[in-house]
């Protein structure tokens, strides 16, 4: 009798075990933004993350744009890529960008602070069905030329406005 419930308590060991789903997803590429919002990213190691969209300024470049407030309380974040009729690929971040570059500023009037981008890269994985989707790494400087890492950059379904 204890030999069957032995092998029956050990047949439902291993029906368990099957039947646990290993999560394996390392995904580096979320298919989410961070806290329900389609931008997000680290500024200087501090979250950050609001709904943005994005629009074409001519016929060379998209601005993916997030922007409160007025006056004092004004903030804003842009990211531009400029010159692109691709859907995805990999755009270098410049101070002063142009043709198949990417720029990054982060503006907030009070307290005064103005980010912009030196380095870093873009990387657009869809525009489709006219929303932007990808990721981005960016080093920048301040106002005070003091350097700011933009980490865990981040826009999924930012739509067109």
């Amino acid at each position: 009798m204890l030999s069957r419930f032995f092998c029956f308590a050990c047949l439902c060991l291993v029906i368990f075990t099957a039947s646990c789903k290993k999560d394996s997803n390392n995904n580096t590429n979320p298919t989410t933004a961070c806290n329900g919002k389609n931008l997000c990213m680290k500024i200087g190691g501090t979250s950050f993350s609001e709904d943005g969209v994005w629009r074409e300024i001519g016929t060379a470049r998209r601005r993916i744009l997030w922007e409160t407030g007025s006056g004092s309380t004004y903030k804003n974040v842009e990211l531009d890529i400029y010159d692109i009729t691709a859907t995805d690929g990999t755009f270098q971040v410049a101070e002063n960008p142009g043709a198949g570059q990417a720029g990054f500023q982060y503006f907030t009037a009070s307290p005064a602070s103005n980010i912009s981008g030196v380095s870093g890269t873009v990387t657009l994985t869809s525009a489709a069905n006219n929303t932007l989707s990808g990721t981005f790494v960016i080093t920048a400087k301040d106002q005070n030329n003091a350097t700011v890492e933009i980490t865990e950059g981040n826009f999924v379904n930012v739509p067109k406005q």
